[in-house]
């Protein structure tokens, strides 16, 4: 994630679903604000979907 406002996690914590893992905030050049969300493996980004059809 990225322009959080706080982080409730660290890298590689397990979570439950359900658990709030920061803030929305509003760094950088932004207007308003902003979430990002990328999921990477062996340094290549991977299609979120592969998760989220599991929600």
């Amino acid at each position: 994630y990225t322009h959080l406002n706080e982080v409730f996690v660290r890298k590689f914590q397990f979570v439950q679903a359900g658990f709030d893992l920061g803030t929305v905030g509003d760094s950088g050049s932004l207007e308003g604000t902003r979430l990002h969300f990328e999921i990477y493996g062996n340094n290549n980004p991977l299609n979120p979907l592969r998760w989220l059809k599991k929600l």
